[in-house]
Formats: structure tokens, sequence, C-alpha cells
């Protein structure tokens, strides 16, 4: 392994930034009281697929060179966050849930958190297990304002504080747009978020969808 992971570092690859695994190999036999010196040569290393073949070649006094085929596998590491143990989807991440630790490069087929500061504080959008890298699509703002949950509108306007009760219709994490239904009225407008449970409604803003006799007045939303 050793003659073939300086093989591996001549192709550009890093050793200790590897692993390295044989396909089917048989180790040659040599005398027991002689020193093999193995040498491995004609590397044809793809670094897309990992797969390599090469010819091991050992020599030592008194033997004539043994050389053998060998095929295998180099899967390069990278390190990244990964999650201390399996978490469910919605868990907010704390330092402990996370750590650094070498992975398969192959793993990160997409935008990864490449520093704990990129997941923590964060929430998992779906499951993951110990061990798993994590996708920046996975991770999301914590949600402040949950779907169905009863929500305070404000809205500022010139010389006025508008405010009334909502319906949230989505969760939403600080600073996303959400809709949210007025139940009075019954209209759904746009509105976002700005604290736990707590959106703005912006002025001039006109309802998404209005029940009959919500008329807004002079194109403005009346939150009543």
């Amino acid at each position: 392994m050793g003659a073939l992971r300086d093989a591996v570092a001549a192709s550009g690859v890093r050793p200790e930034d590897c692993e390295i695994n044989l396909v089917g190999f048989s180790p040659p036999v040599v005398p027991f009281e002689l020193t093999a010196h193995p040498l491995v040569s004609q590397l044809d290393y793809d670094r897309v697929s990992g797969r390599f073949t090469a010819v091991l070649s050992v020599t030592g006094d008194g033997i004539e060179p043994i050389n053998t085929r060998i095929s295998g596998q180099v899967d390069e590491l990278i390190e990244l966050p990964v999650a201390t143990a399996r978490l469910p989807a919605g868990t907010v991440l704390r330092a402990e849930d996370v750590h650094m630790a070498r992975v398969r490069a192959a793993l990160a087929n997409r935008e990864m958190a490449r520093q704990l500061t990129d997941a923590i504080g964060l929430q998992l959008r779906h499951q993951v297990s110990a061990g798993q890298p994590l996708a920046l699509a996975d991770l999301s703002h914590p949600e402040v304002v949950r779907r169905g949950s009863d929500v305070l509108m404000l809205l500022d306007s010139p010389g006025i504080v508008l405010t009334a009760q909502g319906k949230a219709m989505d969760g939403g994490a600080m600073g996303e747009r959400i809709r949210v239904m007025n139940p009075v009225s019954r209209a759904v407008i746009e509105a976002d978020v700005i604290g736990a449970d707590r959106v703005r409604v912006s002025p001039g803003a006109l309802p998404l969808m209005a029940s009959v006799g919500a008329v807004p007045s002079g194109g403005q939303v009346v939150i009543q």
C-alpha cells in the first residue's frame, strides 16, 4: 500500500487525502527470509470515477522480479461538517450536533456546508444520518412563524401604525415573505416575517385573495 500511495501521490493526489481499496488482490509470494521491495508503475488512474489499474513489481536479492497487475478504487477525502448523530427534520443545529470529519469527496456532489459556522444555528429540512455531510439546500434559517399559528400583523404608514391578529398560511423564517389571512375580512395578503409570530404588511399591498365584501380602501389593505 505504501508503494501504491507513492504512485497515487505522483499523479497529484495527496496520500493523506484519500482511501485506497484493492479489488481481488492476491499478494505475490516471496521467500520469508528476503526483504522484498515493492514498486508500483504504469498507474492508470481516472480521478472522476476513482478507478485505477497498475503494475506491482516486487524485487529482492536473489529473486526474479515478480510483476502483478492490480486494480482498485481511490476515494479522495475532504473535510466537511457532518452530523454527530442521527438528527430528525426540523432540528436547529447546535455546536454539539456537528463536527468536522474527513468524508469521501464523491458525497459532496452538491453545494455543501464547508465550515461549522455554515451549519450551526440553521434548521434541517430533512432527517440526516450520523456522519452525513450537510447540503446547503437541506438547511434553512429556523422558522419563527409556523403555518397555522396566530400572528400579529403590523402596517406602518406615515403618522399611523395599525395592528391586527392574523393567521399564518405559511411558515417562515426571519425576513421571509409569507401569506397571512386577516380573520375579519378573510383577505389573504403577503407579509414579511419580522420576529416570533410577528409580520409586517407593506403599505399599498393588495390582497392575494379577498372574500366578497372585503374592499380595499384607496388601493390599500385595511387591517381591521
